[in-house]
């Protein structure tokens, strides 16, 4: 509605009236009036459609929200239940082993069964461990769209309501460039399964050399050792490849560094990582 002043005092006392655009644009004398009042038209319609749109868009980003929340959950789990029948199928292999060495001196062709079993294991660890690498750098992306997504319903870094949430929605989730095998970090599935792949490419290397250069002690242990040291080695190239993975993969435009910490960055909106 359009507020309406008379000029001059109305006989019924209704000098302020109320009417619709179009009865306006009607009664208004003058051309360039009324020019004025389609503009002034035209730019409140576009505001109310703007609003429209505004919260189907915010309703539309809460959708978003809890489809990345359930994928990350789905991306966790999933990551978790290959490594636990990895471990449980690690328990298997060894009673089977020690059974079948038993006490007796074993055959060729129970030797050669035994280098085949740790060989297909190794190889299957190897495949899951890659498995929770990718887990983490897909864990990492979906964090820092959940982070995104919450920036928007905020303003700013300076937002006192940032005190509430669980987590800082302008804070980058950034692993370590490199994993130390002298150290497990956090002792996450990743550290678990390097871990548990070097003992394994370890026991392959120190069975093949006893099988070989017979039961010496010496040639057991240090081939054991060695075997351990090149599986820590091989397993950092996987974390580095991830790492590049998270840097350059084409992910919503996240904010940008500028002030890091000791848990991750500090964000700021406009720059894709």
């Amino acid at each position: 509605m359009i507020e309406r002043l008379e000029e001059t005092a109305s006989p019924e006392g209704r000098e302020k009236q109320w009417v619709s655009p179009s009865d306006a644009l009607q009664q208004l004398a003058f051309e360039d009036a009324r020019e004025l009042l389609r503009l002034a038209l035209r730019e409140i319609d576009a505001r109310v459609a703007m609003t429209a749109r505004q919260d189907g868009f915010d309703e539309f980003l809460l959708h978003e929200y809890d489809h990345l929340g359930q994928s990350l959950l789905a991306n966790e789990e999933n990551g978790e239940k290959r490594v636990t029948f990895f471990l449980t199928l690690c328990g298997a292999v060894g009673a089977a082993v020690g059974f079948l060495v038993g006490d007796g001196a074993l055959e060729p062709s129970d030797r050669l069964l035994v280098v085949i079993s740790l060989l297909v294991l190794f190889m299957l660890g190897y495949v899951t461990f890659l498995r929770v690498v990718v887990r983490n750098a897909s864990s990492d992306r979906y964090k820092n769209q959940l982070a995104r997504l919450r920036q928007r319903f905020l303003h700013g870094e300076a937002d006192a309501r940032i005190a509430f949430l669980p987590f800082h929605p302008y804070e980058l989730t950034r692993r370590k460039r490199r994993t130390s095998f002298w150290r497990l970090g956090k002792g996450g599935w990743a550290e678990t399964m390097a871990l548990v792949e070097s003992l394994i490419g370890g026991g392959v290397i120190a069975f093949v050399a006893w099988t070989i250069g017979g039961s010496s002690l010496g040639m057991l242990l240090v081939s054991g050792v060695l075997g351990v040291f090149a599986g820590c080695f091989r397993s950092a190239d996987p974390c580095d490849r991830a790492q590049r993975v998270r840097t350059w993969t084409n992910t919503p435009a996240l904010a940008k560094p500028h002030r890091r910490t000791e848990e991750g960055s500090r964000l700021k909106p406009g720059r894709r990582i």
